[in-house]
């Protein structure tokens, strides 16, 4: 873990992101609609410990869902 984020959040366990990932063809196109991004995407939330590993993904879900909505239902 590099030195000055240790020294500011130790206690830190997982950083949590949702990524948005392309979807080239989508099946529902109203679900995978990103306003934000102006395509289909996908939307997963990954979470990464301190020192660099992947250590969960959830599932994909529709481009239009919002992070915290994300992180609500998960």
């Amino acid at each position: 873990m590099p030195t000055q984020f240790c020294q500011l959040y130790r206690n830190t366990r997982i950083i949590i992101d949702a990524r948005q990932i392309f979807v080239q063809e989508p099946n529902a196109q109203q679900l995978t609609f990103s306003s934000y991004k102006n395509h289909n995407t996908g939307k997963v939330l990954a979470g990464i410990t301190p020192s660099g590993a992947l250590s969960f993904i959830s599932p994909m879900y529709g481009g239009s869902i919002s992070d915290r909505q994300l992180f609500i239902e998960l």
